[in-house]
């Protein structure tokens, strides 16, 4: 859908050449729900008003649903717009003298397609956003969040290809901007591709993928949940992107306290273990043709109010990944989790030592490893201290995990980092 390649944008003032973006390559494919997330002064709405046809670049190319934008003239470029993309801003530049469902159709005044009853989709988009008691207010009638659902129902009267929100939780308490990113995950689901411009990194978890711009430059673009938490502010384990990860699953530790409810209690003794795993599952289930929706990190937040948890991680594992020690390679498995792994599975150490609290503060490329790991690579040596390659990161052991054996007719619980 989208193709940026060394897009560079400078503004002058007189002479003197201001650069904002430094060449910038990126592709963003249809039905991605996409994070561009950086600070004040980075480059992250100027890269959106080129995506959003609004600004044009200084040098490099643009290719926006497979039609190159360079030279088209502004006429040309506002129909596509109008056409392709549904815009939400910050300010949810409602008009005040109408109404939301009025507010909602001024797209369609605009537009070269062909809508049927279009103030019927207005009342049904509103009504989808809750908002079924409110068409006829005026924005002064309307709460912050009302607006920006408005705002966003006034986005998608035209049926883009493309949603573009610029800071849309920027003027909203947390609450509410939780809401209205909520709103945008339901709208990817339903195959809209999304992006959202913010500098707030506790939405990171709403997002597919996470884009982080500094200085005019992509610093990094990542695609793995497990970095993504960390930008949640989730304490992870590990720190690196460019791996795809293939199962993401929620561990829930369970003891049977003093007040738990009667029928989890009674579950959870004819399954006799103290732990459950549960899997994320895939997006589709082949077999029965219909759609399931994966746990998410919201999923987490509530397992663990449910009375009887006793604790709870989030486990991120990868198969098949290649560990190089010099000459000395080995695919094992990648295991991701929160501070409480360890503890919880009664695991101790050969030698070394778990990870900090600055290890996690920080995202340090640091790693503890299984003994069948440890024998495959360093074959008696010293490990701890030693570096690594994870995938193409450099990682620092820290530790060596003492030895469980393997399990009967699964993974060896020892193979794995």
């Amino acid at each position: 859908m989208i193709t940026l390649k060394n897009i560079k944008k400078s503004y002058f003032i007189g002479e003197r050449e201001l650069p904002i973006l430094k060449g910038i390559n990126l592709e963003i494919g249809k039905g991605e729900f996409v994070l561009l997330m950086g600070v004040s002064g980075s480059g992250k709405t100027t890269l959106m008003n080129i995506v959003g046809l609004l600004d044009k670049q200084t040098e490099g190319e643009y290719q926006f649903m497979e039609t190159s934008i360079d030279g088209l003239d502004d006429e040309v470029l506002a129909a596509m717009r109008n056409m392709h993309i549904g815009f939400v801003f910050q300010q949810f530049f409602l008009l005040p003298y109408l109404n939301a469902i009025e507010n909602v159709l001024i797209p369609i005044v605009y537009s070269h397609k062909e809508i049927k009853h279009p103030r019927e989709k207005a009342k049904l988009l509103l009504g989808r956003f809750g908002l079924s008691e409110r068409i006829h207010n005026k924005p002064s009638q309307l709460s912050g969040g009302e607006q920006q659902r408005v705002a966003i129902a006034r986005a998608l009267i035209n049926d883009p290809d493309l949603i573009l929100a610029d800071e849309p939780t920027g003027a909203l308490d947390s609450k509410t901007g939780n809401e209205i990113m909520e709103l945008f995950r339901i709208l990817n689901e339903d195959g809209k591709t999304v992006i959202v411009v913010t500098h707030d990194p506790k939405l990171a978890s709403f997002g597919k993928r996470l884009i982080r711009i500094e200085d005019g430059t992509i610093s990094e673009d990542i695609t793995s949940y497990l970095k993504i938490l960390y930008y949640y502010r989730g304490r992870v384990v590990f720190s690196f992107s460019g791996v795809a990860l293939g199962i993401l699953s929620i561990c829930v530790i369970i003891t049977t306290i003093e007040g738990a409810n009667k029928k989890a209690h009674d579950i959870f003794e004819i399954l006799g273990p103290d732990s459950i795993m549960i899997f994320g599952g895939g997006e589709r289930q082949r077999a029965a043709r219909v759609r399931i929706n994966t746990l998410t990190f919201r999923d987490a937040e509530l397992l663990q109010r449910i009375q009887g948890i006793y604790d709870l991680m989030k486990v991120y594992q990868v198969r098949n990944v290649t560990m190089r020690y010099r000459d000395r390679n080995w695919q094992t498995q990648v295991v991701g989790s929160t501070t409480n792994y360890f503890e919880s599975f009664s695991w101790g150490f050969q030698v070394g030592s778990v990870f900090t609290n600055d290890d996690y503060a920080n995202a340090e490329a640091v790693c503890v490893i299984g003994s069948k790991v440890y024998d495959e690579l360093f074959k008696g040596e010293d490990a701890v201290g030693k570096v690594i390659l994870v995938g193409k990161l450099p990682t620092k052991v820290i530790g060596v995990l003492e030895e469980r054996g393997g399990s009967t007719g699964g993974p060896n619980i020892d193979d794995r980092v």
